[in-house]
């Protein structure tokens, strides 16, 4: 009697085990990375390599800390930091401007559309239309 129970519990675990890690597994799968390499636009260009990116604006740069990943819809939200610049020289005693933020949008074809909400300040930028292989148009600051 005390087997048959030991056995149950333990067919229960793996079910438990079985059923938890099916559906994890199939979510990830649906996901996938963009195309590496130049994504550029108005005001943007981004460098997409397979763990991480570069990203430079007219007056701000900024990353994008892990891969960039998309859904089965096209969309992402990465995490990564953006930090304002500005004209002139920087000071020794400039205090860093780096800000955390998340970048998210859509990815259809060889297009991006992609927006950016800063942690500290909770609101969403501009929104830019991005090309693969176009390396942007940028007027940096003076």
């Amino acid at each position: 009697m005390m087997r048959s129970i030991f056995c149950l519990k333990r067919f229960a675990y793996f079910a438990l085990v079985i059923l938890v890690i099916i559906p994890v597994s199939a979510h990830t799968k649906k996901m996938k990375r963009i195309p590496t390499g130049v994504w550029g636009g108005q005001s943007i260009h981004i460098d997409v390599d397979a763990s991480s990116s570069t990203v430079e604006f007219d007056c701000a740069h900024g990353t994008i800390d892990e891969p960039f990943m998309i859904d089965s819809k096209g969309q992402f939200s990465v995490k990564g930091t953006y930090a304002r610049q500005h004209g002139g020289p920087v000071r020794i005693d400039e205090k860093n401007s780096n800000a955390a933020a998340t970048y998210y949008g859509t990815v259809k074809g060889q297009s991006m559309t992609l927006k950016i909400k800063l942690a500290n300040e909770g609101q969403t930028a501009e929104t830019f239309v991005l090309t693969k292989g176009n390396s942007g148009k940028l007027r940096k600051c003076l």
